[in-house]
């Protein structure tokens, strides 16, 4: 999966989320050391998004991590490191 695919996921995931009324994203972990981004709604569905392990996957994540970073208020998000 390259980093446009995952982009246009995880937008997808966005925009469904603001589309519907009945839910909202509530929190967001990024866990920097599984290149992967979780992403909880209001429901209490997590979907997880996992990153390739080479340039590609790199630089969707840092693109994936400025946008939420952007878009995601700072008290919705959690860097973990470990």
């Amino acid at each position: 999966m390259d980093s446009e695919e995952i982009n246009y996921i995880l937008f997808e995931y966005f925009d469904l989320l603001m589309d519907t009324q009945e839910l909202w994203l509530d929190y967001v972990w990024i866990n920097v050391p599984q290149r992967s981004v979780s992403l909880q709604s209001s429901d209490g569905n997590i979907e997880k998004i996992r990153f390739k392990w080479n340039e590609e996957g790199a630089e969707g994540f840092q693109e994936v991590i400025a946008t939420i970073c952007e878009t995601v208020p700072e008290d919705q998000r959690c860097f973990v490191n470990k």
